[in-house]
């Protein structure tokens, strides 16, 4: 059975609007597993967006292979313990969280290999897991990363997604190696009807 994976770009900023994101109850009902980067603004966005999903029990786990691809200080995180006190213990799950994650530094580093190693441990991290539906809150560029639309050199092949923009996806069934993601038909024909709308 195909694992459904529904990735969702936080904001650039906080106080985006939130009002792009409709999910069905049916969709957030199914929702299994929350993961988001740990970068404040995806956990703030995974919190908001999928709020029905936390209130029946699901905690946000914070992923730090989902990081954003930058050395900038808004692409920077902190220790575990600072985001403890902001989230405190009950929202999100800090047990991923390796010591000095958001450095920047070994795997965590932003040019393209590591960033395609890194994309690449977590989507086989994700497909590992038990759980079928699954939402990731992640970030624009590394977004690129993940779903393969960047070239060798870490070029992005496809234009940038629209702020808290939402898709699915699903794993390749043969490819076991890279785990590789295609978009769902129904992202894709959600999309182009978005882009139909705004003519």
């Amino acid at each position: 059975m195909a694992k459904a994976f529904t990735l969702q770009m936080s904001p650039a900023r906080t106080g985006s609007t939130f009002g792009m994101l409709s999910l069905q109850t049916k969709a957030r009902n199914s929702v299994e597993l929350l993961l988001a980067s740990p970068l404040r603004r995806a956990l703030q966005t995974c919190q908001l967006s999928f709020a029905p999903c936390i209130e029946r029990g699901l905690k946000i786990h914070a992923q730090p292979y989902a990081e954003e691809v930058s050395t900038n200080p808004s692409d920077t995180g902190s220790e575990a313990s600072v985001l403890k006190e902001i989230f405190g213990p009950d929202l999100v799950d800090f047990d991923l969280l390796k010591l000095a994650w958001w450095k920047h530094e070994g795997e965590y580093a932003t040019d393209a290999k590591a960033v395609n190693e890194r994309a690449r441990k977590l989507r086989k991290w994700i497909k590992g897991r038990e759980e079928k539906e699954v939402v990731l809150v992640a970030h624009g560029f590394f977004n690129h990363y993940l779903t393969g639309e960047v070239d060798d050199e870490g070029q992005q092949t496809t234009p940038w997604w629209n702020e808290a923009e939402l898709r699915t996806y699903a794993f390749e069934e043969e490819d076991d190696e890279q785990s590789m993601l295609y978009e769902t038909e129904e992202s894709l024909g959600g999309r182009k009807k978005e882009d139909r709308s705004k003519r």
